[in-house]
């Protein structure tokens, strides 16, 4: 078996920068809108008002996917975080299909079109996509190291 500080620092490194990239995205523009009075729209605010619309708008669910997955890898679930930081993002990629998005409190502007998607969406989609590839990694290597501590059949 692989020794337990090193599946630790994969996983570990593997959770701490899926993090720091979802904290970063929260900083920075998620995207951008043909609107006069605000035609950016940043990340910090979104996955805490968006569940609000996440009867029409069902990206919102990745970002409990991701932070679900984190709480898995730590719980060493490492199927089940792979698939649901893959779930999370392939709902994030769904948000590329958005021509335009209503939010609360802009209902005036008649739904302005997306204009862009700024570096915030990128390292959303890069915070489940690091988690994914990590406890990927991960998962081939414990099968590997299963594989080659099994005895080899006697040909006889």
């Amino acid at each position: 078996m692989m020794p337990q500080y090193q599946r630790d620092s994969l996983l570990g490194a593997t959770r701490t920068l899926s993090i720091g990239a979802y904290v970063l995205a929260l900083l920075l523009p998620a995207f951008y809108e043909a609107r006069a009075s605000l035609p950016v729209m940043y990340s910090f605010w979104l996955p805490f008002v968006g569940w609000m619309g996440s009867f029409w708008y069902i990206e919102w669910f990745a970002n409990p996917l991701i932070v679900y997955s984190w709480i898995l890898v730590r719980r060493n679930a490492l199927m089940n975080a792979t698939f649901a930081s893959l779930f999370a993002a392939a709902l994030i990629l769904v948000f590329l299909s958005r021509k335009n998005m209503m939010l609360f409190g802009f209902e005036g502007d008649n739904q302005p079109a997306i204009t862009g998607y700024g570096a915030g969406y990128w390292l959303w989609l890069a915070s489940t996509l690091i988690m994914a590839i990590g406890c990927g990694v991960q998962l081939a290597r414990n099968r590997f190291a299963v594989s080659k501590s099994l005895p080899s059949p006697d040909p006889k």
